[in-house]
């Protein structure tokens, strides 16, 4: 597992937001899972303003989204819908996402989707209790107001869990094919059972308002399990009770128009269950037993529970070009299981620029800096890896690692850097922070390009490490090439392993404290650094 550290909330917003800006741009049609809470909202607002100057477009991102607040209803201000649209989606160019409602819904509130799905078959939750007043149907004009029209779903399946349903719900020329369920006392239903029927209602029958619940005239309604009346039931229709169905009436009951109950063979008042668990990946089963007549009254799978996996573990990292892998264990059974992580060549940030190439020394160097928004092109496609850096190129990617502090009223010492220059910040914020001294007094030079003593004494200043105990640098021919104010510096990047020698043909690596860093070479030194 990769472990990204930040200083503040608001380095650990923006490097977040970095990986995400680079997976879009990289991938403009990639997925997103996004999450709720207090912690991504610097991330999402970060993103928002480079959205906003021009700098990412999410037109073409798809993003997943499960609502963690069960039962919560999308207009609730704390509901995942309220949450994401009020921190990113209605701030930034993504396209709205077709409705897909989890089967963890349980609420849906008035007019929630009035006139939106007009004209489509809906398949309502398995676990959906409760329509709001005009939840999939209202009424509309026609341009000049001249008539009133409905819209809404013209097919409708219902499932049988639902306990309340508001008025004019639906459209009236809608087809409803539902299980008759419990529905709220104005409406024909079984608010009563503890236990619901099943019966198939094809929306011809017209089901009127009752006192109570209600079997209307027409309608034969065949308990599947066991059922308990303890309110009022008016049965207009038929109730069939078989012989593998239990109905029980309290004493408190009122049964109108009881004659229409018929039993088929035992009525099964007094049954068991036997019961043998499932395990991971074992199914196991619930038998229902009459013990008045000792028939088998149901059989019931019980389906193997799965395993009760963690988080995903990343054991080995993938890259470009190399897979990786990633394990996760069983809660219960602790049975461990392992999938690849592929490599993705299409994903390396370099990819972007012609003169790259992602088999070179370099590639993970480079690909770190330009992920972490360190380093970025020189333009027309290019990075230009054996190009020069120059001191002020230097001190700004430094500035940017450091999450781009703000100056407030420091001054600036130097009389070559104009207040308007893009690296001025970085200077002024290096300068203050004894970063850089400046090549002479009040001069910085910008445009110098920056041999390797200097990279090592700003990393080492940058880091504020303490001198290394071993002496590394008498090791290499040329140390004493090194200028006497970087050897500390210099020594320290060696033995951190930031610096290592450069060798000729021979094989013999020299130090070359003079020779100016390549790009390339940076983004690498960095990366070892930025990465210890």
């Amino acid at each position: 597992m990769k472990i990204i550290r930040a200083k503040d909330y608001a380095d650990m917003s923006r490097k977040a937001a970095n990986i995400i800006s680079a997976q879009v741009i990289m991938k403009p049609n990639c997925v997103l899972g996004l999450a709720t809470g207090g912690t991504p909202v610097g991330a999402y607002a970060q993103l928002v303003d480079w959205y906003n100057k021009g700098d990412i477009d999410f037109s073409e991102v798809t993003t997943v989204n499960l609502d963690e607040y069960r039962g919560l209803p999308k207009e609730h201000p704390e509901s995942y819908w309220s949450f994401m649209h009020r921190n990113l989606f209605d701030k930034v160019n993504i396209d709205p996402a077709k409705i897909n409602l989890p089967d963890s819904l349980e609420y849906i509130g008035k007019s929630a989707f009035a006139g939106d799905l007009d004209g489509e078959t809906i398949h309502l939750p398995e676990n959906l209790q409760y329509l709001g007043d005009t939840a999939f149907g209202t009424q509309m004009y026609t341009a000049d107001y001249s008539s009133k029209y409905w819209v809404g779903p013209t097919t409708i399946y219902l499932n049988g869990s639902l306990s309340n349903i508001g008025a004019r719900v639906f459209r009236p020329d809608a087809k409803v094919i539902a299980v008759l369920n419990s529905q709220r006392n104005k409406v024909a239903g079984f608010t009563d059972l503890n236990e619901l029927p099943t019966v198939i209602w094809d929306g011809k029958t017209d089901i009127g308002y009752n006192d109570g619940s209600c079997i209307p005239e027409g309608v034969t309604v065949t308990l599947s399990g066991n059922v308990t009346i303890d309110g009022k039931l008016c049965i207009e229709g038929k109730l069939i009770v078989p012989f593998d169905a239990k109905l029980t009436i309290t004493k408190d009951a009122v049964i109108l128009g009881e004659d229409n109950i018929v039993y088929e063979g035992c009525k099964h008042e007094h049954v068991k269950e036997n019961i043998v668990p499932a395990t991971c990946t074992e199914s196991g089963s619930k038998t229902v037993v009459c013990e008045d007549c000792g028939e088998t009254i149901s059989t019931e799978v019980i389906p193997a529970t799965g395993h009760s996996f963690g988080e995903w573990t990343v054991t080995k990292e993938a890259t470009c070009f190399e897979d990786g892998e990633e394990t996760r264990t069983c809660s219960v059974c602790k049975y461990v299981e392992t999938r690849p992580i592929f490599a993705n060549s299409d994903n390396c940030p370099s990819k972007a620029f012609s003169d790259l190439d992602a088999k070179a020394w370099y590639h993970e160097g480079v690909d770190y800096a330009l992920t972490n928004g360190l380093m970025n092109g020189v333009g027309g496609g290019k990075f230009e890896p054996d190009g020069q850096l120059t001191r002020a190129q230097l001190v700004t990617v430094l500035y940017r690692a450091a999450g781009e502090p703000d100056t407030g009223k420091q001054v600036n010492p130097f009389t070559d850097v104009a207040d308007d220059a893009w690296y001025t910040k970085a200077v002024i914020w290096a300068a203050n922070n004894g970063i850089v001294n400046g090549v002479a007094k009040n001069v910085f030079a910008p445009d110098d390009s920056i041999p390797r003593e200097q990279i090592a004494t700003m990393l080492y200043r940058y880091a504020g490490a303490e001198a290394a105990k071993e002496d590394k640098l008498s090791a290499f021919p040329d140390a004493a090439k090194t200028s006497d104010w970087a050897k500390e510096a210099l020594n320290w990047a060696v033995a951190s392993g930031l610096i290592n020698g450069v060798a000729d043909a021979n094989g013999t690596a020299s130090l070359e404290p003079q020779s100016t860093a390549t790009r390339a070479q940076i983004a690498t030194i960095l990366m070892r650094w930025l990465e210890k």
